[in-house]
């Protein structure tokens, strides 16, 4: 049996193939006809993002910043789609561009991006606060040290200006190099613990000035000299792996001692260490003044101390 196609003569075919073209010519027109007013709109003045303004600034640069966005908001998508259209830059883009702008600038913590109008964007920001300081090197080194803003959340920011005296508590770890700006001083989980232990001793006779890492675990507690005699500071061993919670038990209940509290009182100044890594046990030692070698005292939270 003959097919249909064979029975149909050869202008019919021909005319079938122009119209078939002629579909497709019309349909590839009608795409470029679409896909071109497209881009034609995103490049409507009318929606495309002029002017960048900037507030909450304290000490970061209002024009850098300004500069970086609009930085960002240059060029074109396959060289024909502005990046400033305000559509496409609410749709794709503000997240990209926020996070940018917080890696550009350590000091800040956020940035929130609005359209005022289509043409203005209005960019809010909040800058960290500095709440302590990471110095280089270790305190027992005589280099003079260089140090940096941490916020409260162990976030090292920005570089500090040299501070006398007291101003700020001090963070050291040598375990932390090369580009110091942008790191933690420590795991956030354990510096959010030692936050916890240093605020159990406010209102104690003992008086934290810094803390200095010995290990990835381990940390020492500075404290403050009581004495123009002492040579070196107090010091109390803590441990970053021991709950917070276990940690000031232990130092409410050997500061709760009466020996131990009697003794801090009326020689302060001659506490060596105290070492609270170890549940239900604390070990110290005094300077009793004698030319004989230290020896470390333990003794459990109800027992009696020198």
């Amino acid at each position: 049996m003959s097919s249909r196609r064979n029975l149909e003569s050869p202008a019919l075919v021909q005319k079938k193939r122009h119209s078939r073209r002629r579909k497709i010519r019309i349909g590839m027109a009608l795409v470029v006809v679409f896909f071109g007013g497209l881009v034609a709109l995103t490049r409507l003045p009318l929606i495309r993002v002029y002017t960048v303004t900037v507030q909450g600034s304290e000490t970061v640069s209002v024009v850098d910043v300004q500069t970086y966005i609009q930085s960002r908001l240059s060029g074109y998508y396959a060289w024909v789609i502005p990046k400033n259209n305000s559509v496409i830059f609410s749709l794709l883009r503000r997240e990209k561009v926020a996070s940018g702008t917080l890696a550009t600038f350590s000091r800040l913590e956020t940035v929130d991006m609005t359209l005022a109008t289509k043409k203005t964007m209005t960019v809010t920001i909040t800058e960290r606060k500095p709440a302590n300081l990471f110095c280089v090197p270790m305190p027992d080194e005589v280099i003079p040290e260089e140090c940096y803003f941490v916020d409260d959340r162990g976030y090292i920011f920005d570089k500090a200006p040299y501070f006398s005296g007291s101003a700020y508590f001090k963070f050291y770890n040598p375990f932390i190099s090369g580009d110091i700006i942008t790191e933690r001083v420590f795991d956030p989980v354990y510096f959010r613990d030692v936050q916890t232990i240093l605020a159990s001793l406010k209102g104690t006779l003992l008086t934290p000035i810094s803390v200095v890492v010995m290990s990835d675990k381990e940390y020492k507690i500075v404290l403050k000299k009581t004495s123009n005699t002492q040579i070196d500071a107090p010091y109390m061993y803590i441990r970053g792996d021991v709950p917070a919670s276990q940690t000031v038990d232990n130092i409410k209940a050997v500061l709760a001692s009466p020996e131990f509290a009697d003794k801090l009182k009326t020689r302060q100044s001659s506490l060596l260490y105290l070492d609270v890594r170890y549940p239900d046990q604390v070990y110290f030692k005094w300077n009793d003044g004698t030319p004989k070698p230290p020896t470390t005292e333990s003794a459990a939270p109800t027992a009696k101390a020198l």
